[in-house]
């Protein structure tokens, strides 16, 4: 039997280990605390949202950060700083965050996909340092400086989809209204650079994305297809597995200058939504949050030129009205006007084939019948001769503000 000296030796080291262990978690406690303060007083200032802001850590700082959470591989990383009392807890932000950035993993190397930044992990942590507790109200992070909420990610080298569209809108000023800046130093403009020249020269609102859409669609400005489409492919990945972003705008979008598309800000997503028509597009606080394909169907036409567009509008009228005078199309290119005008060397010449195949076809009072000759005529001749074609039907008014559409 065991003594009652051995019983109590065994209940002394084990008090003792207790002591140790609590002694151990309390150093461990103050290193991380210590960690963290030490990114908010040095951390550079990338961004900030509602909810909290964004910093870059790197080189001996990313790797105590990195062995805080088991990861002290990483020689750059972001640390997102949320506000305490926002409506999204950093715990939650990491679970989604996570769960999205598992479920890509599986097509990690498809450059088909948008990615997502690796998260390495998360803190609630009280702060005592008053340095770091005036850094804290410097950069906005709400009025509780005592507190603070702490995402640690991978850094992404590379700018907003917002950041790129502020450029390209600032690039359409003219020279006198640009400054000294030339394109490739606005190419370097940060998003807190670029709203006031927006504002000010333009008097566009440095969130009134729709506005800048217009710009650069009568400037003629493109996106690449493949952000789009990476960015769909993987919505559709997500939503397979029930996670949506629901707040999937301009600035959550980042172009990576490895020109990957990446996926950040999880903080309004849900993880385990089950299908579409159970409102996942609902927050806790009954607001409506975007849905997250709206993003492409408003930057789907800043993928085409203005060429593109109208042969787009001239193909969807010519869709449209197959329906209406479909019947009599083969008809009509078996006639001779129809042959000699298809042949004309210039516009001139083909107008008057064309109007006599009006005249012949009693076509000549139906606008639409008319529109849908040229245009079909303009497919079988020599495409040079487009504008040139249009131009001659000036003094019909209703055929030519038809026309103009598809010039």
């Amino acid at each position: 039997m065991e003594s009652a000296a051995a019983r109590q030796s065994a209940a002394a080291q084990f008090e003792r280990l207790q002591q140790i262990g609590e002694v151990v978690e309390q150093n461990i406690e103050s290193w991380v605390q210590e960690v963290i303060e030490d990114v908010i007083r040095e951390g550079e200032w990338i961004g900030e949202g509602q909810q909290g802001v964004v910093l870059r850590v790197d080189g001996e700082q990313a790797q105590k950060l990195g062995e805080m959470f088991d990861e002290p591989h990483h020689e750059d990383l972001a640390s997102k700083l949320l506000k305490v009392g926002a409506d999204n807890t950093i715990e939650h932000e990491h679970h989604v965050h996570q769960r999205a950035y598992n479920v890509m993993e599986k097509v990690r190397d498809d450059t088909n996909y948008a990615r997502i930044p690796m998260p390495i992990g998360s803190k609630r942590v009280s702060v005592d340092d008053e340095q770091a507790k005036e850094r804290l109200r410097k950069i906005h992070v709400g009025d509780n400086v005592e507190e603070v909420q702490m995402l640690a990610m991978e850094f992404i080298n590379g700018h907003t989809f917002g950041e790129f569209l502020l450029r390209e809108v600032v690039k359409t000023l003219p020279k006198e209204q640009k400054g000294t800046y030339t394109d490739q130093q606005i190419d370097t403009l940060n998003r807190q650079q670029l709203v006031p020249i927006v504002q000010n020269q333009l008097h566009i609102e440095g969130t009134n994305f729709e506005a800048m859409r217009k710009r650069l669609q009568d400037h003629n400005k493109t996106i690449p297809q493949k952000w789009l489409t990476s960015v769909d492919n993987t919505l559709k990945l997500l939503h397979q597995s029930g996670i949506y972003h629901r707040d999937l705008h301009e600035h959550n979008i980042m172009i990576g200058n490895d020109e990957e598309v990446y996926i950040i800000d999880f903080g309004a997503g849900i993880a385990d939504g089950k299908t579409r028509s159970e409102g996942p597009y609902i927050n806790d606080a009954g607001q409506k949050t975007i849905q997250d394909e709206s993003i492409l169907l408003n930057y789907e036409p800043l993928t085409m030129t203005r060429a593109d567009r109208e042969r787009g509008k001239a193909t969807a009228y010519l869709e449209k009205q197959e329906k209406k005078f479909g019947r009599i199309l083969p008809r009509l290119e078996q006639t001779a006007h129809w042959q000699s005008a298809a042949q004309s060397p210039d516009a001139q010449t083909m107008n008057r084939h064309l109007t006599a195949l009006f005249f012949s076809t009693g076509a000549s009072g139906n606008a639409d019948l008319k529109v849908f000759i040229i245009l079909k005529m303009i497919e079988q001749a020599d495409p040079s001769l487009r504008d040139g074609v249009i131009a001659t039907f000036q003094n019909d008014l209703p055929v030519f503000n038809k026309l103009t559409k598809f010039r």
